[in-house]
């Protein structure tokens, strides 16, 4: 244990997608599957000292999204429909690739989601909608310190991305 030892992970942008299927006219399932994006994992706390043998960055994950949900219109306000929703998130670890941290791994883990969103519609099959989306999935990662002489480590990692989404939609 290091104590005080922490990462960070910066804000990043993605491509997603979403496909949804209309369940009735209150209830929506939705997958959504993003492109996979690289995340340089940073030394934080007290992995930061001055006098740390370490450069900074730990090394990079490359991580794929992909988030089902079921999703509530409790009430329509003309064209607009607000909903919220839950469900289960998959962040699959793709690569890894060490820089302070030598044989870097990551693994996938499944985590939960909640989301809260509006569509508004533009046309009878075209909307346009933003919605926002919080995950919570603790992965593990391990590898070996190689500036400290190769000292082995392991930890949990929290990823609890916020996802800001805006697009357009089309129902067939």
């Amino acid at each position: 244990p290091a104590s005080g030892a922490s990462v960070a992970i910066d804000d990043q942008q993605a491509l997603l997608g979403d496909v949804g299927f209309a369940i009735n006219s209150h209830w929506t399932a939705q997958l959504a599957v993003g492109a996979p994006i690289d995340l340089p994992v940073n030394a934080s706390g007290s992995l930061r000292a001055p006098a740390s043998p370490l450069a900074g960055t730990l090394g990079e994950v490359q991580v794929a999204p992909v988030v089902l949900s079921v999703l509530y219109t409790p009430r329509y306000f003309g064209r607009l429909e607000p909903y919220v929703g839950a469900g289960v998130a998959y962040a699959w670890m793709r690569e890894a690739q060490g820089i302070d941290v030598q044989s870097l791994q990551a693994t996938s883990e499944w985590g939960v989601v909640v989301q809260a969103g509006c569509e508004a519609a533009l046309g009878p099959r075209w909307s346009a909608f933003i919605d926002a989306r919080k995950l919570y999935v603790d992965t593990s990662v391990s590898g070996v310190i190689a500036p400290l002489g190769g000292v082995p480590v392991a930890a949990s990692v929290s990823l609890d991305p916020l996802i800001l989404n805006a697009g357009i939609g089309y129902r067939f």
